[in-house]
């Protein structure tokens, strides 16, 4: 039985193009306040069908992470949905075909969790169609030198349903102590840009 494609939008940009000299120029730009040190992504055979899963110390790491991700994986992200409302990252958020995921530290509802079911379903529909897909299991970004899942279920819940997703955790380190992160905030995120 072929699986119905539920809001599914093919994984490459437009114009692949503009994807590629945006992803070099976001490298560039932060290569010169940050070194990047990429290991064991040479493991990785193909391209197609990742669920990459890393741990979040900053609001920075997402845009370095896919900027170096970008020319081999094209990866979609899961981002909490007041990141869709601000101008600069709704405009990069709709250009990578990102999924907006509901912000439960805001309150709980059953409409969040619906809206958090259809876009689960719609993850796992684009990951078994070859797209990659960036989630941040924990959710929200580290409030201390160690990530902590909580009760945040969508990567597991994900699993359950897709047996054959390839997953690749990713370890970001050295970007806690950043402005993007919380470590000087008391555990407070930092607005996003």
């Amino acid at each position: 039985m072929e699986s119905q494609k539920v809001g599914y939008t093919a994984p490459v940009p437009v114009n692949p193009v503009m994807g590629k000299i945006g992803s070099f120029l976001v490298r560039q730009l932060f290569k010169l306040r940050y070194k990047v040190t990429i290991r064991g992504l040479d493991q990785v055979e193909g391209n197609q069908g990742y669920l990459f899963l890393p741990n979040h110390p900053c609001h920075f790491d997402p845009i370095i992470m896919t900027s170096h991700l970008w020319d081999r994986f094209t990866p979609r992200p899961m981002a909490i949905d007041y990141c869709f409302w601000t101008p600069v990252m709704s405009k990069i958020l709709r250009y990578i075909k990102g999924f907006p995921v509901p912000n439960f530290h805001e309150g709980f509802s059953q409409i969040k969790l619906r809206r958090m079911e259809r876009i689960l379903e719609e993850v796992g529909t684009a990951l078994e169609n070859g797209a990659n897909i960036v989630i941040y299991p924990a959710g929200n970004l580290m409030r201390s030198n160690r990530d902590t899942i909580g009760g945040a279920s969508g990567v597991h819940t994900l699993i359950q349903r897709h047996r054959n997703i390839k997953v690749v955790l990713v370890r970001i380190r050295g970007l806690w102590g950043s402005i993007g992160g919380t470590a000087y905030t008391a555990g407070i995120s930092p607005k996003p840009i």
